[in-house]
């Protein structure tokens, strides 16, 4: 789909079902430039309890009732595409994110999207984590780092927001392998839209070190509160 037509499509959409922002209710944008500024735009570095990630960063903190949580929320869940352009805002303001990128060498490096099982990817038309992946690779490393979709989702699994910790370390075990016949590089950057206990990416970065990667960061949109913040 060209740009003009998407930019068509997105015009016809706006006119018969407008938006508005998720925080004050100005009609317009999903959240507009004033509410906006007035978040923690950059959560920053946190320490991962995954053992298998050699760093983590977050541009914001996630909680389902803040309108970060419900942007997010609605991108993954409600077809809501078009938010897309809000992560592109809040990652190009990112003030932190220079000093994390840092630790990581561009040189055999590869940007992975976690992968949905192609089953759930048809019912939702695209994979959240690499439309974010992409906003990543433009904004923060100008396309020189490129974004790869070799890992792959090998089983249906239940969705990870209904399960407890245990639960969902047991529901995505052994779910990812690394495409057979394709070197993976030494430095593997995972993106996904939300870090909640890592299980996910724990076992995303198990995948991508069985297939001879040396270093594994994440990166995410949210990263869960699970107190007030």
């Amino acid at each position: 789909m060209s740009d003009v037509f998407k930019q068509f499509l997105l015009l016809i959409k706006a006119t018969l079902f407008p938006i508005y922002c998720v925080e004050c209710g100005a009609e317009g944008e999903w959240w507009c430039k004033k509410c906006l500024a007035r978040q923690e735009k950059c959560f920053g570095e946190f320490e991962a309890s995954a053992s298998s990630l050699d760093g983590a960063f977050a541009f914001l903190p996630y909680l389902e009732q803040v309108p970060a949580g419900k942007l997010i929320r609605a991108f993954k869940y409600n077809f809501a595409s078009d938010i897309e352009n809000v992560w592109h805002k809040v990652i190009v303001h990112s003030e932190k994110f220079d000093n994390f990128a840092k630790q990581i060498s561009t040189e055999n490096c590869m940007i992975v999207p976690v992968p949905l099982h192609h089953r759930r990817e048809r019912e939702r038309g695209y994979n959240q984590a690499d439309v974010i992946a992409r906003i990543v690779a433009k904004n923060c490393w100008q396309n020189k780092i490129p974004v790869k979709t070799y890992l792959l989702r090998v089983r249906y699994t239940a969705q990870q927001a209904k399960l407890n910790k245990k639960e969902r370390e047991h529901n995505v075990l052994d779910a990812f392998i690394w495409q057979k016949g394709i070197p993976c590089p030494e430095n593997i950057i995972l993106v996904d839209d939300v870090f909640t206990t890592g299980a996910t990416l724990e076992s995303c970065a198990q995948a991508v070190r069985a297939a001879g990667a040396k270093k594994v960061f994440v990166i995410t949109l949210g990263r869960a509160v699970f107190s007030k913040l």
